[in-house]
């Protein structure tokens, strides 16, 4: 938990090269592994190359996750290990696509895991399935239902009113070096207001190449 609270332990920015070579000793390909995953379902679709970056939230896991894979892939009986794991962690994810019968069995492990009494209706698991398929689409039917321009007008006036209003009083302050004000003052120029919903989720054009 100390490491997470270290920017500086847990953000690494690196090259997709760089990426692969982490996995080289377990043969994954990773950048045929992320072209796949980006462009699923895309209209146009992007290739990365080597030169690409990526940040990586959990470079010691990997690295130890990618050594511990190796060591048990050396001899057949450790092998049995990994694949088991394998596929049991791709029946877990996707017994939630089968019907009702086969996902109450995994009802006794998410209470051990997580105290949970009972899974979530039907109806809740569809939502949030069509959400991560069609969340754009799902929220611009929601903001013409719920959300209106006018709302998003008001909002945007009163942050940008707000911010006029703090670059103003820097000019008053007494007690901040003139370097401090210019430099204050160049962070509130590159706020970009980012309020409701954006913009493309009007526009059918750009909501459909999403």
């Amino acid at each position: 938990m100390e490491v997470l609270q270290k920017p500086n332990e847990t953000y690494f920015l690196m090259t997709l090269k760089q990426l692969q070579e982490q996995y080289q000793p377990i043969g994954l390909d990773v950048y045929s592994f992320l072209n796949e995953m980006l462009n699923i379902n895309v209209s146009n679709p992007i290739k990365l190359t080597e030169n690409d970056q990526i940040i990586v939230l959990s470079l010691g896991l990997m690295s130890n996750v990618s050594s511990l894979l190796k060591d048990y892939l050396l001899t057949p009986e450790k092998s049995y290990i990994a694949i088991d794991h394998v596929v049991f962690s791709l029946i877990f994810d996707l017994s939630s696509h089968l019907s009702p019968t086969f996902e109450k069995v995994t009802l006794p492990l998410f209470k051990e895991l997580y105290g949970m009494e009972s899974l979530p209706d039907r109806w809740e698991y569809c939502v949030r399935e069509t959400d991560a398929a069609f969340g754009y689409g799902l929220g611009a039917l929601y903001i013409k239902a719920v959300f209106g321009e006018d709302d998003r007008r008001k909002a945007n006036e009163l942050i940008k009113n707000i911010r006029q209003t703090f670059d103003e009083n820097l000019n008053q302050l007494q007690w901040i070096d003139e370097q401090s004000r210019i430099e204050a003052k160049r962070k509130i120029s590159k706020i970009t207001e980012k309020v409701g919903y954006p913009d493309f989720l009007n526009n059918k054009t750009k909501l459909n190449e999403r």
